[in-house]
């Protein structure tokens, strides 16, 4: 049963993480941001090419390598 637990959290959270990329993409913009509270909190739209805090810059291909076999062990060690 864990097993079938933890497939759906990797899929919800893939999914939850696509869905929030594909509204920003929709609602904002780069030069005007949204004020969700004015003064306190508001949202523009920003893109990393890289990982956490521009990381690896331009090395998409590296970071999608890593990616893929954090997933395959994801998947391997969950049966484990």
């Amino acid at each position: 049963m864990f097993n079938a637990y933890f497939t759906l959290l990797l899929i919800i959270g893939l999914l939850l993480d696509q869905l929030t990329k594909f509204v920003a993409e929709a609602k904002l913009s780069f030069f005007s941001p949204l004020d969700i509270i004015p003064g306190i909190l508001s949202l523009q739209l920003v893109h990393n090419r890289g990982a956490a805090y521009g990381l690896f810059e331009g090395k998409q291909t590296f970071l999608l390598a890593v990616s893929i076999i954090v997933i395959l062990f994801c998947f391997i060690f969950q049966k484990k």
